[in-house]
């Protein structure tokens, strides 16, 4: 048997080492939760980003597609440029960050520069449709493509757990 003093001492050392590998899982535990809320907090940003870089998208095509109807192409620069800007934007942070949303970028992207060619081209085989009802009916495709991309972030969010609800 081990007497009183032998004991009280193995006590004292297993109750330290304890408290010491306690307070290491403790803090990786801490660490570990803090990086995760961070990374959820810039992923949650990224999206807001890319969301909102969506509708200034859309208000430039609505800008361009007015100048052009009302003005000269070339006054249209400042707002082709911001487009473009953005969609360069959104298009790295997909490629970067977010592979889920690159199918609905893809098709995101090919809607806007296929709306951006009809405001831009003058010349329309089909008779009967007017420039206008040409980019009218283009605007509406590109507004149903926009508002899927911008569900499909949505839904990222809700899914990865990024909601405030």
């Amino acid at each position: 048997m081990l007497n009183q003093s032998l004991a009280t001492i193995l006590a004292t050392l297993i109750g330290g080492v304890l408290s010491i590998v306690g307070g290491f899982f403790a803090n990786y535990y801490i660490q570990s939760s803090s990086n995760r809320l961070q990374k959820q907090k810039e992923i949650r940003n990224i999206l807001e980003h890319i969301y909102q870089s969506t509708l200034a998208i859309s208000n430039a095509y609505l800008q361009i597609k007015v100048k052009s109807f009302y003005s000269k192409k070339r006054d249209i620069a400042k707002e082709y440029y911001d487009l473009s800007n953005n969609m360069s934007e959104i298009e790295s942070m997909v490629d970067l960050y977010l592979s889920p949303l690159k199918e609905n970028f893809l098709e995101y992207k090919n809607e806007v520069i296929n709306s951006l060619v009809i405001v831009f081209d003058e010349k329309f085989t089909d008779e009967q449709l007017t420039w206008a009802d040409k980019a009218s009916l283009n605007s509406d495709q590109l507004e149903g493509i926009s508002g899927k991309f911008r569900s499909s972030i949505t839904k990222l969010l809700k899914e990865k757990g990024y909601s405030y609800f």
